[in-house]
């Protein structure tokens, strides 16, 4: 199709090509998912320098760092929502209408394989809001409205944490209510209310209070030691990062994780 002169198609040929060519492109994410799922499952993105399979993706396709993780999550659910992913791949599901439905496989795994077919022909045709709806209406089947069991909540709990392009780092957890009443209550504690000449958004406000809450338990003088050390940051950089010149090693080299041997 790149060799073809579209100005030589009829309107008709070209809607057609359009669409076949996006086709194509989603059969290809889902090779592409499948294969890093494989990569991972061998530990393959470590043996090459990267923290996370969605690090590797981002940096060796220079795709951004959200879609790597979109492509890491359906690799991820695979196995667990072939429906799902194979009507996403023959287009009879959006990108975010999978992405809702793929939700149910974490937060109800117990039910969702026998739900699925029939939960890919319901929302098959409707907008995003709507299939978000109908999910959490899934959802609250299972679960109910109000709160979840205190067992179904520690066997849900985990936080992951993944490095990005540039050293940033993506965060994504589920919290019991005791341990997210917690943290809501240490960042509301060091968010102080914003002055006139404030600029930041509510989420960079939390952000840099969880920043200060880190950073203060790492400098408290109780903090435990680990192979003789205290916990500590170790920051590598190179001359044009302390210049301020974006590209240097310290955006660019491939983050390696080393462990200290015990004596």
């Amino acid at each position: 199709m790149a060799m073809i002169d579209p100005d030589e198609l009829s309107v008709e040929e070209v809607s057609a090509g359009i669409v076949e060519a996006t086709a194509g492109g989603r059969q290809f994410e889902v090779i592409i998912s499948r294969w890093t799922k494989n990569l991972a499952d061998r530990g393959g993105h470590v043996q090459l320098g990267y923290p996370s399979p969605t690090a590797y993706l981002a940096h060796q396709t220079r795709m951004s760092a959200g879609h790597a993780q979109q492509v890491v999550s359906r690799g991820m659910a695979a196995e667990r929502a072939p429906v799902v992913l194979q009507a996403w791949a023959d287009g009879w599901l959006s990108t975010d209408q999978t992405r809702h439905l793929l939700k149910l496989t974490e937060t109800v795994p117990d039910v969702f394989p026998d739900a699925e077919e029939r939960l890919v022909d319901v929302v098959e045709g409707l907008s995003v809001a709507d299939t978000a709806r109908t999910v959490e209406y899934r959802r609250q089947s299972v679960d109910g409205p109000g709160e979840v069991a205190v067992e179904t909540q520690l066997q849900r709990r985990g936080v992951s944490l993944s490095e990005t392009i540039g050293g940033r780092r993506r965060v994504d957890g589920r919290l019991t209510s005791l341990a997210g009443q917690a943290l809501e209550t240490a960042l509301d504690a060091l968010m102080i209310p914003p002055g006139e000449d404030d600029p930041r958004t509510p989420r960079q406000r939390r952000h840099d209070a969880l920043e200060d809450l880190a950073r203060d338990w790492l400098d408290h003088a109780d903090t435990p030691t680990v192979a003789g050390e205290k916990p500590h940051l170790i920051v590598l950089t190179d001359i044009p990062g302390l210049e301020g010149h974006a590209g240097g090693t310290h955006q660019t080299l491939p983050r390696r994780r080393h462990r200290r041997r015990r004596h």
